[in-house]
């Protein structure tokens, strides 16, 4: 019986199908190699606590620890500890007096941080400036006991409903309370004559904190609550608004009026309690809210924002190094920068990606960033060529050649074929024939230009005979 190879189409869906199962499996092979790398870096930091706990009880022998014990693996593993295992890349260790232990170790990949007071090791995806020793873990939460804002009638009860502090695993914190009234601290809320306060409560939990702030306002008229207004310009604001009479009274009326650049653009009547806006456009906008309640008290509050959103001029730089030709560079070369310029919020920076460019390149790309102090951005690019090589020009033969008087020569056939480098280049030569040339002794030449300007000259001797 006669056997039959593949045939194309079958070879072709082997090949197929081969390529299909490679596709699936690289995602997954590649996700436990990750893991792996994770679980084996694991496992070398439980060997590292295990092997502080024996120089721990080492210690106990000679007396105990007076002090915390630090040992960091910059330099490689600390020589107090003796284990196997993967050395981690950097970080610290610690151990105190108790015997507990607090590390913060990582691989450049995942760092392995634990408290004093806690048993477990959590690995997170390295962060350098989240990479340090704490001596815990937890954060502090800070939450309020009623509304944000309140209102109260002049001659009523003002009553603390305080705040809720805890970490952020639930356990409860202590916090501080500190009343302000016109950016002044007072000790507490006068009700007995109109005014507007913030209750500020903060809480602290290792070296973060957290706070809230309830505003109080005390009036007969209805009460305007504004977003305050930044002092300096900025790219945008979003403007909330909340009107309010003092109870058993409602607002009747609620009006407002807004001015860009000193025109009035809006005047508009409002019939819900809240109002919502948002300026994106440069300007400088006036809002003047008016209120009325059922008994015909009236308030009235105004607040100017400042917007930029126009670009700043963006700024350039200075090359400094040796210019060739055709804009290349023929030497490594280093940028000054100019600032740009903003006309209303400020300039703020004026940065470059790049500081300096050393060896050859067909051309990298500088980008200016330009910033306001309103964070507007401006780039602008360019682009950088350098090329510090010269041509090569090099003679086929350093002999003296003879030919006969008119025969016709290209010079360059004396010459071997020039090398240049990235910017490229061309070749002249004097004469360019020798068939003019007279009898006698001559030197021919040519010379080599590259594309930067470097030049090469060589000579030939030649005797018309």
């Amino acid at each position: 019986m006669k056997k039959r190879g593949f045939t194309l189409i079958e070879f072709l869906a082997v090949v197929i199908l081969l390529a299909t199962i490679i596709v699936i499996l690289i995602p997954i092979i590649l996700k436990i190699a990750q893991k792996w790398r994770k679980n084996t870096f694991q496992d070398s930091i439980y060997g590292i606590v295990e092997s502080a706990k024996i120089l721990y009880t080492e210690s106990m022998l000679e007396g105990g620890l007076s002090e915390n014990k630090k040992m960091s693996f910059k330099n490689g593993k600390p020589k107090e500890l003796l284990y196997k295992g993967e050395i981690p890349k950097g970080g610290e260790i610690e151990l105190n007096p108790k015997g507990e232990i607090r590390l913060a170790l990582h691989n450049k990949e995942w760092c392995a941080i634990k408290s004093f007071t806690e048993n477990k090791i959590t690995l997170v995806k390295y962060k350098k400036e989240d990479c340090i020793l704490s001596e815990n873990t937890d954060f502090p939460l800070i939450t309020l006991n009623g509304d944000s804002i309140m209102t109260i009638e002049i001659g009523g009860t003002y009553k603390e409903l305080g705040a809720k502090a805890e970490t952020n695993k639930g356990k409860k914190l202590e916090y501080t309370i500190e009343i302000k009234q016109d950016n002044k601290i007072v000790e507490n809320i006068d009700t007995t004559k109109e005014g507007t306060y913030e209750i500020i409560y903060q809480t602290n939990l290792n070296q973060k904190t957290a706070q809230v702030t309830r505003t109080v306002t005390i009036s007969t008229r209805p009460v305007i609550v504004m977003t305050e207004p930044k002092k300096d310009f900025v790219k945008e604001q979003e403007i909330e608004i909340s009107v309010n009479a003092i109870e058993p009274n409602t607002v009747t009326e609620f009006t407002y009026q807004l001015k860009k650049d000193g025109v009035i653009e809006k005047n508009e009547k409002v019939t819900d309690l809240t109002k919502k806006m948002k300026f994106k456009e440069t300007g400088i906008y006036e809002i003047t809210i008016s209120v009325i309640d059922n008994h015909n008290q009236k308030n009235k509050l105004t607040k100017t924002y400042k917007i930029d959103a126009t670009p700043p001029s963006v700024g350039n730089f200075i090359v400094l190094g040796t210019k060739g030709n055709n804009d290349w560079y023929t030497s490594d070369v280093t940028f000054k920068t100019i600032d740009g310029s903003d006309s209303l919020s400020g300039h703020k920076s004026t940065t470059l990606n790049k500081q300096n460019i050393k060896g050859n390149t067909t051309g990298e790309t500088i980008i200016i960033t330009t910033k306001d102090k309103a964070e507007n951005i401006s780039t602008l690019k360019r682009t950088v060529k350098i090329d510090k090589k010269a041509p090569v020009l090099t003679l086929k033969s350093k002999k003296i050649e003879k030919i006969q008087k008119g025969e016709s020569i290209f010079t360059s056939s004396y010459f071997n074929i020039p090398e240049y480098s990235i910017s490229g280049g061309s070749m002249a030569c004097s004469p360019a024939n020798t068939k003019t040339l007279p009898s006698g002794s001559h030197s021919i030449s040519c010379t080599v230009t590259g594309g930067n300007g470097l030049t090469k000259t060589v000579n030939k001797d030649i005797v018309v005979e």
